[in-house]
């Protein structure tokens, strides 16, 4: 995990080009794809964080019956299946099949039937204009750099209905008060970048998750962890947490130009 986290930092796209990026971290999460949930998700912070991003992701969808929604970069399908399982209709896309694979067997091991996967390129998404009503992108754009970051997010805004919403995650980089800024294995994203990477769009919220020490407090009391975990949208704690979900809308007369 360690070499392939300092592997984002020492291959620098702008002198490799974006597609052969994509290209290295397609390899990358290929050869992690069995693993992936182990080495994240099997010890107690974890499978706390697992869960209550999730519930806090279902918070924020507000997903209401018709809504066609998105789970961009779904990898083992953490997401997509989580929210099936509480009843939400998602598509789950991601660019690497053996994830995907993963994913799937998730979803049939638990008989989901509203839950489906396709194989997706986010930089060129295979998507008409004003597809989806929302989409969320989870552990995805921190691995990415800010250039590479703004293709995508043009992918999104195209294929985002008008008046659509964007849920997407970011490590903070106030984490830890600046520790988690200085780290070399981990990008993040500086309230500057913010402002540019969603120029016609209008940010809703942001909402921390996983404040420093709560995993502490779920393993004493995991329903006051829980209920904690939940309200972190205000500032500064939402931006003090290791992970900031930014809610953003599109424009109810965007258009792809305008973006």
């Amino acid at each position: 995990m360690k070499d392939s986290a300092l592997r984002k930092r020492t291959i620098d796209p702008e002198q490799i080009g974006m597609e052969t990026y994509r290209n290295v971290k397609q390899a990358d999460y290929t050869k992690e794809a069995e693993v992936y949930d182990l080495k994240r998700f099997s010890h107690v912070a974890g499978r706390f964080y697992a869960e209550l991003s999730n519930q806090v992701i279902f918070d924020l969808l507000e997903a209401k019956e018709g809504d066609r929604i998105l789970d961009l970069a779904t990898g083992t399908g953490r997401v997509s299946v989580g929210m099936a399982e509480k009843g939400v209709s998602i598509f789950g896309a991601d660019l690497t099949w053996k994830m995907i694979e993963r994913a799937k067997e998730k979803a049939s091991e638990k008989r989901l039937t509203n839950v489906s996967f396709h194989l997706a390129d986010g930089l060129q998404l295979p998507y008409k204009e004003n597809t989806f009503d929302k989409i969320v992108s989870i552990r995805f754009f921190h691995i990415l750099p800010f250039e590479m970051q703004k293709a995508i997010l043009q992918e999104v805004r195209r294929v985002l209905k008008p008046g659509g919403t964007f849920i997407v995650e970011f490590n903070s980089p106030f984490a830890g008060l600046f520790l988690w800024a200085l780290r070399r294995d981990h990008l993040v994203i500086w309230p500057r970048q913010v402002r540019e990477l969603f120029q016609g769009m209008a940010i809703v919220k942001k909402v921390g998750v996983m404040l420093p020490g709560l995993g502490r407090i779920a393993k004493v009391n995991p329903q006051l962890g829980y209920a904690l975990g939940r309200r972190l949208d205000f500032f500064p704690f939402n931006h003090l947490c290791n992970q900031i979900l930014i809610v953003a809308r599109k424009d109810e007369e965007a258009s792809v130009k305008a973006a």
